[in-house]
């Protein structure tokens, strides 16, 4: 790490001179912001109250506050907030973020939040721009396109850094600061920043310097791959120990990364992440936050047709399913069981629609439900974390069991139904799919531990923190030897690392995707530009990470059979035709039938 923080140094020092740039290193005037949080809270508690929050969420979401005020004058380190889902989790970590920071006296230099879903990122960091002014917030994604401004060579080169990776002096100053993050506030994901942590890519290291003496909130820390638990979580101890970072291990499910006997060297000893809001208060919390009773129908396989039926029955629904195709079959077959006047209320949410298109749908989801009028969405697990939007009742495809509780978070969110019941008046069904595949070996393990927990435990529900502790003890234990990257892990302590064996063998992302351009919305004229240009400079670039959709590579080599096109010839850059991206769905694996009538 000592050698990954010189080289950064370098790098970064190196093509500030080559911009004719100077240092700038933006403060993070911490008491400042802290007079713009007390503001944004007091708004956002007068419109809950409007909108008729229970009085019950109003003053957990009040507690949550004031014990990440007063936690955070402690010494840094690692932390954990463990906050039921509604409870103001992302306002409060950044409130002990700016009140840490403070404390500190200017030890703690900037707050970088961490998230590990693009679909909910824009969303976060638009929370903060209003809180702060969007001067202060830098947003850096990982951007699935971002390798196609990469040179291949740069990988095997022994030099610093590729022509095409240095900095002109005409680029505009943001670009530079989302290179080395020298900004108060960044929101980045979870890809971006390990990634960088892990990279031998000069531009990759050339922000890690600047990591150094931050408070690092790492948002849905349960997300955490396992596969990749050992080497994360001893990165996160060194940033923490040797660097001046404080690191929030922020999350509604608290995953069990304290070892608990001696084999479990992979985890934090026992006792050393300070919690933020002590055990007894955070259990408190959650019954206060009962909104939901989950009912386990998970005996028997459902057909999709008996799904969609009963989906139907409901003026206002979610389901969640676990792979693309499920959610593209429920949302059919709901359309063809409702009248053509509620087709308008039936909305579909998968990765196979671009970020802006998923943006625009949640908008009028958001409005329909607020207004009572029909809404029945079909959904991916895309919609679980951070999304912020509440139906009175939801259903769930039997998966892993942090993400059925993140399902009910969206189930009578601000307690109303639930204040005027006086009870649990949410209801999330979890059900077993007939089609019962998943996305990913580690997903289909997590979804059987699910149900042995359930054996042991008879209901589960989303108060019971015992058995959600038990979820993921059993859940890190079942990796086996191996299992959690522990080779990763001691790659990072020999002698003489090996830095790129170490870069190639680290994924966030276990399979590569393929990235596909779409001509929805303003993207059509974008990718106009690109053709007639043929130029994708890094300002197009950012501008078109909202039109992509990615692709699984067995996925992208059958859509190319089907109507996928290079933009111009040679260039390795993918579209597809106007008529391959609906309006419902997004991109549709196979050209509709009526593109073939002339």
């Amino acid at each position: 790490m000592q050698t990954r923080m010189l080289l950064s140094c370098l790098v970064d020092a190196d093509r500030l001179n080559t911009a004719g740039r100077l240092l700038v290193q933006q403060e993070l005037h911490s008491e400042h912001r802290l007079e713009q949080m007390n503001i944004y809270l007091d708004r956002v508690a007068d419109a809950a109250r409007k909108r008729g929050t229970a009085a019950s969420v109003l003053n957990v979401r009040a507690q949550v506050q004031q014990h990440c005020s007063d936690a955070a004058k402690q010494s840094p380190g690692v932390f954990s907030l463990c906050v039921p889902t509604g409870g103001g989790k992302t306002l409060g970590a950044m409130r002990f973020a700016l009140e840490h920071a403070a404390h500190s006296q200017g030890k703690l230099r900037r707050v970088i939040v961490v998230i590990p879903y693009l679909s909910i990122i824009e969303q976060n960091a638009k929370i903060y721009a209003d809180v702060f002014g969007p001067e202060a917030v830098l947003e850096h994604h990982s951007g699935a396109v971002t390798p196609l401004m990469r040179s291949e060579r740069e990988t095997t080169s022994t030099t610093c850094a590729s022509e095409e990776d240095e900095i002109s002096p005409s680029v505009h100053p943001r670009t530079i600061e989302t290179e080395n993050w020298d900004a108060p506030v960044i929101v980045t994901t979870s890809v971006r920043f390990f990634e960088s942590l892990f990279s031998n890519r000069p531009s990759d290291l050339r922000r890690i310097h600047n990591i150094a003496r931050s408070v690092i909130i790492l948002d849905e820390v349960q997300t955490i791959p396992r596969r990749l638990l050992a080497p994360l979580l001893g990165m996160l101890r060194e940033l923490a120990e040797e660097w001046g970072c404080s690191v929030v291990l922020s999350t509604a499910t608290q995953p069990a990364f304290e070892a608990r006997n001696p084999r479990q060297t992979y985890l934090f000893p026992f006792g050393s992440i300070k919690p933020i809001i002590p055990g007894e208060t955070s259990a408190a919390m959650a019954r206060t936050l009962q909104r939901v009773q989950i009912d386990w129908e998970i005996e028997d396989r459902i057909r999709w047709e008996e799904l969609a039926t009963r989906l139907a029955e409901q003026r206002q629904v979610l389901c969640v399913v676990n792979l693309r195709d499920h959610a593209a079959t429920v949302f059919d077959g709901l359309r063809t069981r409702l009248p053509s006047e509620e087709q308008t209320g039936l909305f579909h949410l998968s990765t196979r629609m671009c970020a802006q298109h998923r943006l625009r749908v949640l908008d009028e989801i958001r409005h329909r439900l607020g207004a009572g009028l029909t809404c029945r969405i079909v959904s991916t697990q895309l919609i679980e974390a951070g999304v912020d939007l509440s139906v009175p009742i939801a259903f769930r495809a039997l998966g892993p069991l942090d993400s059925i509780i993140q399902v009910a978070g969206r189930v009578d969110r601000e307690g109303t139904a639930s204040a005027a019941a006086g009870a649990p008046a949410g209801k999330l069904i979890v059900f077993r799919p007939e089609d019962e595949r998943y996305p990913g070996m580690d997903y289909k393990a997590a979804a059987a531990i699910t149900q042995g927990v359930l054996d042991e435990f008879e209901s589960l529900q989303t108060d019971h923190l015992r058995s959600i502790s038990d979820y993921f003890q059993r859940y890190y234990e079942s990796g086996g030897t191996g299992g959690r990257g522990e080779h990763l892990a001691d790659m990072r302590q020999r002698d003489n690392p090996y830095f790129a064996e170490l870069a190639d063998a680290f994924e966030m992302i276990e399979s590569r995707t393929a990235t596909v351009f779409v001509p929805y919305g303003e993207g059509a004229s974008l990718l106009r530009e690109l053709a007639d240009t043929r130029q994708l400079d890094r300002d197009l670039l950012r501008k078109l990470q909202r039109y992509t959709v990615s692709l699984q590579r067995y996925e992208f080599e059958a859509a190319k059979s089907q109507g996928l096109f290079e933009i111009w010839s040679g260039s390795d850059l993918w579209t597809c035709d106007a008529a391959q991206y609906s309006a419902e769905k997004g991109l549709l694996p196979q050209l509709p039938a009526q593109a073939f009538v002339v």
